[in-house]
Protein backbone atom coordinates (compact mmCIF):
# COMPACT_ATOMS: atom_id res chain seq x y z
CA UNK A 1 0.00 0.00 0.00
CA UNK A 2 1.12 3.21 -0.57
CA UNK A 3 1.24 6.31 1.62
CA UNK A 4 -1.08 8.99 0.82
CA UNK A 5 1.14 12.06 0.29
CA UNK A 6 0.19 15.41 2.05
CA UNK A 7 -0.31 17.56 -1.32
CA UNK A 8 -3.54 14.75 -2.29
CA UNK A 9 -6.95 15.95 -2.45
CA UNK A 10 -10.10 16.21 0.01
CA UNK A 11 -12.59 13.12 -0.25
CA UNK A 12 -15.24 13.15 -2.31
CA UNK A 13 -17.72 13.12 0.41
CA UNK A 14 -16.10 15.89 2.76
CA UNK A 15 -15.35 14.19 5.88
CA UNK A 16 -12.20 16.43 5.64
CA UNK A 17 -10.00 13.86 5.22
CA UNK A 18 -7.24 13.56 3.01
CA UNK A 19 -8.00 11.02 -0.32
CA UNK A 20 -6.60 7.87 -1.37
CA UNK A 21 -6.06 7.00 -5.03
CA UNK A 22 -7.02 3.66 -4.74
CA UNK A 23 -10.32 4.24 -3.36
CA UNK A 24 -11.39 5.94 -6.15
CA UNK A 25 -11.29 10.28 -4.67
CA UNK A 26 -12.27 8.68 -1.25
CA UNK A 27 -10.88 8.70 2.08
CA UNK A 28 -10.49 4.96 3.28
CA UNK A 29 -13.51 5.27 5.94
CA UNK A 30 -15.85 6.49 3.36
CA UNK A 31 -15.08 4.13 0.70
CA UNK A 32 -15.34 0.96 3.12
CA UNK A 33 -18.64 2.60 3.73
CA UNK A 34 -19.72 3.02 0.54
CA UNK A 35 -18.58 -0.48 -0.87
CA UNK A 36 -20.00 -2.39 1.97
CA UNK A 37 -22.86 -3.32 0.09
CA UNK A 38 -21.54 -3.77 -2.89
CA UNK A 39 -19.37 -6.10 -1.76
CA UNK A 40 -21.93 -8.02 0.36
CA UNK A 41 -23.73 -8.39 -3.11
CA UNK A 42 -20.85 -9.68 -4.38
CA UNK A 43 -20.19 -12.57 -1.63
CA UNK A 44 -24.27 -13.08 -2.19
CA UNK A 45 -23.33 -14.07 -6.35
CA UNK A 46 -20.36 -16.11 -5.54
CA UNK A 47 -22.02 -17.81 -2.39
CA UNK A 48 -24.83 -18.91 -4.86
CA UNK A 49 -22.31 -19.50 -7.73
CA UNK A 50 -20.70 -22.36 -5.73
CA UNK A 51 -21.25 -25.66 -3.80
CA UNK A 52 -19.29 -27.31 -1.39
CA UNK A 53 -19.21 -30.82 -1.56
CA UNK A 54 -20.28 -32.21 1.53
CA UNK A 55 -17.67 -35.88 0.83
CA UNK A 56 -14.65 -34.42 -0.07
CA UNK A 57 -15.19 -30.50 1.52
CA UNK A 58 -14.09 -29.54 -2.03
CA UNK A 59 -15.43 -26.32 -3.90
CA UNK A 60 -17.31 -27.75 -7.07
CA UNK A 61 -17.84 -25.44 -10.01
CA UNK A 62 -20.57 -23.23 -10.65
CA UNK A 63 -24.64 -24.42 -9.16
CA UNK A 64 -25.04 -25.19 -12.49
CA UNK A 65 -22.51 -28.23 -13.07
CA UNK A 66 -23.81 -30.16 -9.64
CA UNK A 67 -27.39 -29.73 -10.53
CA UNK A 68 -26.80 -30.99 -14.11
CA UNK A 69 -27.49 -29.39 -17.24
CA UNK A 70 -30.67 -30.86 -18.54
CA UNK A 71 -32.15 -30.10 -21.99
CA UNK A 72 -35.64 -31.10 -20.86
CA UNK A 73 -37.62 -28.64 -18.51
CA UNK A 74 -39.91 -30.08 -16.51
CA UNK A 75 -42.45 -27.19 -16.90
CA UNK A 76 -45.45 -27.31 -15.38
CA UNK A 77 -48.08 -24.17 -15.44
CA UNK A 78 -49.41 -22.89 -11.81
CA UNK A 79 -53.37 -24.09 -11.53
CA UNK A 80 -55.30 -20.84 -11.66
CA UNK A 81 -57.02 -21.44 -8.46
CA UNK A 82 -53.39 -20.45 -6.86
CA UNK A 83 -52.95 -17.22 -8.72
CA UNK A 84 -56.55 -15.91 -7.97
CA UNK A 85 -56.22 -13.45 -5.60
CA UNK A 86 -59.05 -13.91 -3.27
CA UNK A 87 -61.54 -11.18 -2.72
CA UNK A 88 -64.29 -10.72 0.46
CA UNK A 89 -67.37 -9.59 -1.58
CA UNK A 90 -71.17 -10.43 -1.04
CA UNK A 91 -72.45 -13.07 -2.86
CA UNK A 92 -75.51 -11.79 -3.79
CA UNK A 93 -74.69 -7.65 -3.81
CA UNK A 94 -71.43 -8.15 -4.71
CA UNK A 95 -70.07 -5.24 -2.20
CA UNK A 96 -66.82 -6.00 -0.38
CA UNK A 97 -67.26 -7.11 3.40
CA UNK A 98 -63.91 -7.07 4.99
CA UNK A 99 -63.65 -8.25 8.24
CA UNK A 100 -67.42 -8.34 8.99
CA UNK A 101 -67.94 -10.61 6.02
CA UNK A 102 -70.40 -13.62 7.26
CA UNK A 103 -69.48 -17.35 5.84
CA UNK A 104 -72.78 -19.46 5.20
CA UNK A 105 -72.79 -23.05 5.96
CA UNK A 106 -73.74 -23.20 1.55
CA UNK A 107 -70.18 -22.08 1.54
CA UNK A 108 -70.97 -18.07 -0.02
CA UNK A 109 -69.71 -15.11 1.82
CA UNK A 110 -72.50 -12.50 2.65
CA UNK A 111 -72.91 -8.88 3.70
CA UNK A 112 -74.61 -7.59 6.81
CA UNK A 113 -77.75 -7.20 5.11
CA UNK A 114 -77.68 -10.60 3.25
CA UNK A 115 -76.17 -12.65 5.83
CA UNK A 116 -79.21 -14.54 6.70
CA UNK A 117 -80.68 -17.94 5.10
CA UNK A 118 -83.56 -16.03 3.84
CA UNK A 119 -81.84 -13.15 2.80
CA UNK A 120 -79.98 -14.74 -0.53
CA UNK A 121 -82.00 -17.89 -0.88
CA UNK A 122 -79.91 -20.44 1.32
CA UNK A 123 -80.40 -23.94 0.32
CA UNK A 124 -79.44 -25.58 3.70
CA UNK A 125 -81.92 -26.98 6.21
CA UNK A 126 -81.03 -25.17 9.38
CA UNK A 127 -83.92 -27.45 11.29
CA UNK A 128 -82.75 -30.61 9.95
CA UNK A 129 -79.04 -30.00 10.77
CA UNK A 130 -79.79 -28.93 14.19
CA UNK A 131 -82.73 -31.84 14.74
CA UNK A 132 -79.67 -34.37 14.46
CA UNK A 133 -77.21 -32.29 16.29
CA UNK A 134 -80.06 -32.68 19.05
CA UNK A 135 -80.19 -36.28 18.36
CA UNK A 136 -76.41 -36.87 18.52
CA UNK A 137 -76.17 -35.04 21.77
CA UNK A 138 -79.23 -36.07 23.96
CA UNK A 139 -78.27 -39.75 25.36
CA UNK A 140 -81.34 -42.07 24.50
CA UNK A 141 -83.53 -43.64 27.35
CA UNK A 142 -84.62 -46.95 27.27
CA UNK A 143 -86.23 -49.01 29.57
CA UNK A 144 -83.53 -51.07 30.55
CA UNK A 145 -82.23 -48.26 31.64
CA UNK A 146 -84.64 -46.76 33.69
CA UNK A 147 -85.15 -49.61 35.54
CA UNK A 148 -81.00 -50.55 36.36
CA UNK A 149 -81.44 -46.82 38.13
Amino acid sequence: MQKVSRGSAPCRNGCGKQADEECDGHCKNCYNTLMAPVQKYLDLETDEERVINPFTGEIEGAFENVVGTSTETNYQPIPEAITTKVVNRCGVCKKRVGLLGFICLCGGQYCVSHRYDSAHDCKVDYQTLEREKLRKAMPKFTIEKIQKL
